[in-house]
């Protein structure tokens, strides 16, 4: 048994992986421990601040953000500037894309 299988209070990660501190400094340790309590606001505010300002400034035309913590996802266009919501749904919601005509998705299976 280790130390995390008694006190499950994070998930550890090995290399490769990315730890961005800002737009410029981005390190790769070789061990990471992400805690249980930090890990959805530091996923929450990655995907709200640095991911949507890079697909915003390269013209990612729909971004999608699935929140498994508040069961949502919030649909983010582009129209001639910055991103617009141009939806938010809860669990169980039909979804759909304007870009993919046809394309409906149950927000419960992209919860799984």
């Amino acid at each position: 048994m280790t130390y995390l299988d008694t006190r499950p209070i994070g998930t550890v990660f090995t290399a490769p992986y990315d730890v961005v501190l800002s737009d410029t400094d981005i390190v790769e340790p070789d061990l990471l421990l992400v805690l249980n309590n930090s890990r959805a606001a530091s996923t929450a505010a990655r995907d709200r601040e640095l991911k949507r300002k890079r697909y915003e400034r390269f013209g990612v035309q729909e971004y999608w953000m699935v929140d498994p913590d508040s069961n949502t996802l919030e649909i983010l266009v582009l129209k001639g500037g910055p991103y617009v919501e141009l939806y938010r749904a809860t669990r169980s919601a039909q979804c759909s894309s304007p870009l993919l005509p046809g394309l409906v998705l149950n927000l419960d299976s992209l919860l799984k």
